[in-house]
This record gives C-alpha cells, structure tokens and sequence, in this order.
C-alpha cells in the first residue's frame, strides 16, 4: 500500500488533466477566413508536378522531425521560449511568414497560439507539409499541437492582405552566411541553397506591420535592424527578436 500521496497512475491522471485545462485557456480561435488554397496539394503531388526529381530526395531529407525539439515540460516550455514571448500574448490568429522548417511554428501551435505557416518555395512547403503530417502521427506531439497548426504555401505579402484579425506576425529571414569552418545540419544546408538570400525582407515586414499590431522578426544577435526603431528587443543566446508595435495614429 502506498503512503505520502496519490497512487502513480492517479498522479498521472491529474497531471493530465491539468495539460488540458493549461491548453483550453492558452488556445485561441481563429474565425476569420483562411486562404483558399490552404493545404491543398500533398508534398510527393506537389513535387510530381514540379517535374524535378531531385526535390523527391530533398522532401526526405529535409523534412522536419519535430520530435528533436527538447521540451522536457510540453507547451510551458515552450511559452518561455523567445519566438512566443516575442510575439506576446496575442487574441487572434499568429502568422508564420517565413516558415521554412517550421520550428518556429511548431514551438507557437505548441504554446497554445493558432498558427498559419507560409512558406512560399514549393519544394520547402512539401518538406514543411511532411514534417507536419510527421508530427500528426506522433500521438504526443498531435496532443501538444491541438490541431493548431497549418501550412500554406505562397508568398506572404500577397496572403497577409487576404487574412482577418491577424494579432501577430513573425518574420525569420534567411540569415547572411557565415564564413566559417563548421557546416550546419544538412537539412539548413539544402534549405539556403534553395531560397537563397532573402532580398524582399524589408517588404516583408512593412507587409506584416501593415495588417498586425504585432510583428517580431528574427535577427543575428549582431545584426542591423531590418527596419530602424523596433519597440522591444528580446535577446536569445544565439538570435535577437526585434518588435515593432503598431502606432496610434
């Protein structure tokens, strides 16, 4: 017979139980209209359409495996890292205009926010699409998402203007190179050499700050802000977020 507190498995029970209550009061709804072409097309369609056998390996290759992400306690580790508390805690729909990978999105669904991540080269989409159906089929990782996350593809300047009550946007361009010894993972390597630089950047960002009250954007800790006066900045170890605010006119 056990002393001192609960028998495990209703400790497991409570602890469960109080995961959901946690998620039921971070989660927000987003009721606005999505775009139209949202998930439409399967990663291998797409990429049989695109008629370049070469992608077929790079979908393999790059696709995400989010369950490399080291959070020891679910979504509250998440909450406290910089791409959620960059972008604050916002009522409304949380946009990913740079997806990519989609790391940074996956950390925000995972916060309780309702992502839309766009992500505008087809071959990085049907990895990003892959990485997601990845996760759906992860019974942990599905119950951290909460069905939170989507995935479209397009260019996010023209996307942003056909969303309603978008409360936040975050920007992660694609860095400058680093001339150095150390290659990074092959993946990111795969990734840059098919986006390349990212030379619409700051329309970009004038695109988000258009249309949500909240923009944070991803930078090199040493960089020079994209567009000068962000309102806060938030330092990571390796990255800085610079926050730009919608003013009262």
């Amino acid at each position: 017979m056990a002393f001192g507190g609960a028998a495990p498995s209703a400790r497991n029970a409570t602890s469960r139980a109080k995961e959901r209550g946690r998620n039921s009061r971070t989660r927000t709804f987003y009721s606005g209209k999505w775009p139209d072409r949202l998930g439409t097309l399967e990663p291998v369609e797409l990429l049989l359409r695109s008629r370049q056998r070469s992608a077929l390996s790079l979908m393999v290759l790059a696709a995400p495996d989010w369950s490399t992400i080291h959070l020891p306690s679910g979504p509250s580790s998440a909450r406290s890292l910089p791409p959620c508390r960059a972008v604050g805690r916002p009522e409304g729909l949380v946009v990913d205009a740079t997806a990519g990978l989609g790391g940074d999105a996956f950390l925000l669904a995972v916060a309780g926010y309702e992502v839309l991540a766009i992500e505008r080269n087809p071959h990085v989409f049907a990895a990003l699409q892959l990485g997601l159906r990845r996760a759906q089929e992860d019974a942990k990782l599905a119950r951290w998402l909460g069905g939170r996350l989507r995935v479209v593809q397009g260019d996010a300047r023209q996307l942003l203007r056909e969303l309603e009550d978008v409360a936040a946007v975050h920007v992660d361009p694609m860095f400058p190179a680093k001339k150095k010894k150390a290659l990074p993972p092959k993946n990111m390597q795969e990734l840059r050499r098919l986006v390349g630089e990212d030379l619409d950047s700051c329309e970009l960002l004038e695109a988000a700050c258009a249309v949500a009250p909240r923009v944070a954007v991803k930078r090199p800790r040493t960089a020079s802000p994209l567009l000068e006066g962000p309102e806060a900045v938030i330092r990571g170890k390796l990255v800085r977020y610079d926050v730009y605010l919608r003013r009262n006119s």
